[in-house]
């Protein structure tokens, strides 16, 4: 009856083994433990998409599905949080639209160098072996060896953000508003003079940047297009996103990624720049990195009377945008209606053999040195601690 009550319950916010007790308790007078409750809901779960151990047989099938209804897939690393663990690794990018697009996706038994390795050899058949390509990932050492290895010649970033955070353990008094303009300067002028400033601040810092590789984690000397970005954010944000998928089974969490007249000089309070229109260049280099017009090609359009629309790459256009989004994921509908052949059936794919730790398993990621949670506010007490759904304060009128 509990695991018949949470089915109905499953799609509301009643969702937890607590809200099951007091649902229980309060609809129909009957009182159940904690660890009923949360069977209960294991139960349904596996009722409402399928059991982790059916999911990993279910596998091949759901391959040979998913290939028959999108020959064009594009598909999205972080913890799995189902029966058997694993990783999943996941590679983004943004479109012209500023928003988040998976370009690739797969489970491993764990982040080491043999997966990496084979997740970035998939990737290369996607994307091709295109050397103005641009990674940008933390330090991981088997991320940098799989690159290493897989794309030899393409240019390898480091996300500003983890790279500050391995900064301050060794220099407590680095400014982050400094580090991160430092990073986002667009010309070596400007670089030059937020290296000052962060150093006057942390002393010593600019030798370890400097061994590190400016070309690594700043605009000024990067030599490929970074399109402002310089942070692993979307891959955050897509983790972020999947946090209720992961606990998921495998097949469910899937289904759920003339020359003389194009060159100019534009003078901008004591800087001088050159605009060189043919080539679609600017030696202040924003319009270089970002492909959209700065400020200085713009007055040179206004001047001359010119589309600035003509000017912008053609990665920001609607049409752009709209082709990306054509190979879409079909739905693949019930899988007892599946036509499957007689070799794709007899596969057997049995899940991986886990050691399973003792006590509750941990949905919530562990916060590293230089990570902060953030102070949830009851919008009902005002107190800091819970918020108002689980609020427990009696307010008098």
């Amino acid at each position: 009856m509990t695991a018949t009550q949470y089915k109905e319950l499953a799609g509301s916010e009643l969702s937890t083994p607590k809200d099951i007790v007091h649902f229980i308790r309060s609809e129909h007078g009957l009182s159940i433990s904690y660890q009923k409750a949360w069977r209960a809901c294991e139960v349904a779960l596996d009722d409402i998409h399928e059991s982790p151990k059916d999911s990993y047989k279910m596998l091949p099938r759901f391959a040979y599905i998913l290939k028959l209804n999108n020959p064009i897939i594009s598909i999205d690393g972080t913890s799995l949080k189902n029966k058997y663990g694993g990783t999943l690794l996941s590679a983004s990018t943004t479109d012209a639209n500023d928003q988040i697009f998976p370009l690739a996706l797969c489970v491993v038994d764990s982040e080491n160098d043999s997966p990496l390795i084979w997740f970035w050899n998939q990737l290369k058949r996607i994307i091709g072996g295109r050397n103005e390509v641009v990674i940008i990932s933390d330090r991981h050492k088997s991320i940098c060896k799989a690159i290493e290895i897989v794309f030899p010649d393409v240019l390898h970033c480091i996300c500003l953000v983890h790279l500050l955070r391995n900064l301050k353990l060794k220099y407590k008094r680095i400014m982050d508003i400094v580090f991160h303009s430092c990073g986002k300067a667009f010309n070596i002028v400007d670089f030059k003079h937020k290296m000052r400033l962060l150093e006057s601040s942390a002393p010593g810092i600019r030798e370890e940047l400097e061994s590190i590789g400016f070309a690594k984690w700043s605009h000024a000397y990067s030599p490929r297009r970074r399109y402002n970005v310089m942070t692993t954010n979307i891959s955050e944000s897509l983790n972020s996103t999947m946090l209720k998928a992961r606990e998921l089974s495998i097949c469910s969490m899937l289904e759920l990624y003339p020359i003389n007249n194009m060159k100019y000089q534009v003078i901008d309070g004591s800087s001088q720049y050159v605009i060189y229109l043919f080539t679609k260049v600017c030696s202040y280099r924003m319009w270089d990195t970002l492909e959209i017009p700065c400020v200085h090609a713009c007055a040179v359009f206004t001047m001359k009377h010119l589309s600035i629309k003509s000017y912008v790459s053609l990665v920001y256009l609607n049409s752009t945008l709209s082709s990306i989004y054509r190979g879409v994921i079909n739905p693949l509908g019930d899988h007892r209606q599946w036509q499957i052949p007689d070799d794709i059936m007899s596969i057997v794919i049995l899940p991986p053999n886990v050691k399973r730790v003792v006590g509750r398993p941990k949905k919530i990621k562990i916060p590293s040195r230089m990570e902060f949670k953030r102070c949830v506010k009851c919008g009902r007490c005002r107190h800091v601690g819970h918020n108002r759904k689980r609020c427990k304060f009696f307010l008098l009128n």
